[in-house]
């Protein structure tokens, strides 16, 4: 047992002073993004963003769970999301939205004529950063 601790320390020593750790965590992003193009991978304080793409499609991600995509975003997630919750108030006129604001949402809720005012907060900066630099919108 005491060799295979030395074998596995000198292991653990050899990639941490080598780059070789680098390529192995870039491998296995490869591997869980396969069939996608991995454009973006960084962590903030609060989750890991991760944006793909493939065929002219960015896909945001934070955690490993789809946010959104652009520039043609789930249309049925993005009415249900928004018309479900205003058809409970009979006029909507100011909006607090706490994330999950990108991807047509913003958009979906101002087709409200009754809607004056939409606060969006985002609880990650990072996504604002990460989504400025990538999403595109064909409106």
């Amino acid at each position: 047992i005491a060799f295979l601790c030395l074998i596995f320390l000198i292991l653990s020593i050899y990639l941490l002073i080598s780059n070789d750790i680098n390529k192995i965590h870039w491998n296995i992003l490869d591997k869980q993004w396969k069939g996608q193009e991995l454009v973006h991978y960084q962590n903030s304080m609060y989750s890991n963003i991760t944006v793909t793409t493939r065929e002219n499609q960015f896909n945001f991600f934070s955690n490993g769970i789809p946010l959104f995509s652009t520039p043609d975003p789930d249309i049925a997630f993005v009415e249900e999301f928004v018309h479900l919750p205003l058809l409970f108030h009979s006029y909507p006129e100011n909006i607090l939205l706490i994330g999950g604001g990108a991807g047509g949402v913003l958009n979906e809720i101002a087709k409200y004529s009754s809607v004056e005012n939409i606060h969006y907060i985002e609880l990650d900066p990072l996504i604002i950063k990460v989504v400025q630099k990538y999403a595109t919108c064909r409106e």
